[in-house]
């Protein structure tokens, strides 16, 4: 299990988005405009797992992406989680590791969008860059499929769908991981905002799938976007709960 939370916890990583979004973990299909940017900091996320047998805790803390736009419909991303850590207790057994995470090298292109609707493909490489922080020291990426919708009611629902190529257990080749994600967003007075979403993994690398629901609030301010999460692990596999705290802002 210890070992599928931290295959687990780089794909999460890849999914920080690009532009200011009601959710935690789905990536918005909307991309940043030519000459424009948008600063994107994970100011913590938190990652909590006891039973019986261990107790497991992995924090993130700093984790930018800053975004540009080339044209109207694609942007470029570049981003790296400066303080990365993680701690495994197992009776007297104490396992400990922390460092720079990797750099991530994305891209987004919208490809579709009208007034209802607005679909877009983002390619990403992760590139590790400390041997001593927790996960690979070997290059990994892959490909998020995002879009979103407006429902009746002024209610936003966004969902993605993706696969990533993560090394495996043996080091000697690629693991195949499917995610995805889906959330719905309701706008309330004072510029706040209420949302749920759900999320789920599968590898072929014969880990246990790992699913979370969770819920949050955004708050919209003159300097910036804040969003708060909690999520709750579904499955055996999954982190008890998560917390995470997002800060973004354009200019």
């Amino acid at each position: 299990m210890y070992r599928v939370l931290r295959q687990l916890l780089p794909v999460v990583l890849a999914a920080g988005a690009a532009v200011a979004l009601p959710a935690q973990y789905t990536e918005g299909p909307e991309t940043v405009a030519p000459w424009h940017f948008l600063f994107e900091v994970d100011a913590i996320d938190v990652s909590l797992d006891r039973n019986g047998e261990f107790d497991y805790t992995a924090i993130g803390v700093g984790s930018v992406l800053v975004t540009t736009g080339l044209t109207p419909n694609l942007d470029i991303q570049l981003g790296v989680q400066l303080v990365h850590t993680e701690r495994l207790q197992y009776d007297t057994f104490t396992d400990h590791t922390s460092g720079l995470g990797a750099v991530l090298v994305r891209s987004k292109w919208r490809f579709f969008s009208n007034e209802y609707t607005t679909i877009a493909v983002i390619p990403y490489v992760r590139i590790p860059t400390d041997d001593d922080a927790p996960g690979t020291d070997e290059i990994e990426g892959g490909v998020i499929i995002p879009w979103s919708a407006w429902l009746p009611g002024k209610i936003e629902f966004g969902a993605q769908a993706g696969v990533d190529f993560a090394r495996n257990e043996a080091d000697d080749g690629y693991d195949i991981d499917w995610m995805a994600s889906a959330f719905l967003h309701r706008a309330l007075p004072l510029n706040f905002g209420l949302y749920a979403e759900a999320t789920t993994w599968h590898t072929s690398g014969g880990d246990p799938s790992i699913s979370s629901l969770g819920a949050g609030v955004t708050w919209h301010t003159r300097i910036g976007d804040w969003d708060y999460g909690v999520y709750k692990g579904l499955s055996e596999d999954a982190s008890d709960w998560n917390h995470a705290l997002r800060y973004s802002i354009g200019f």
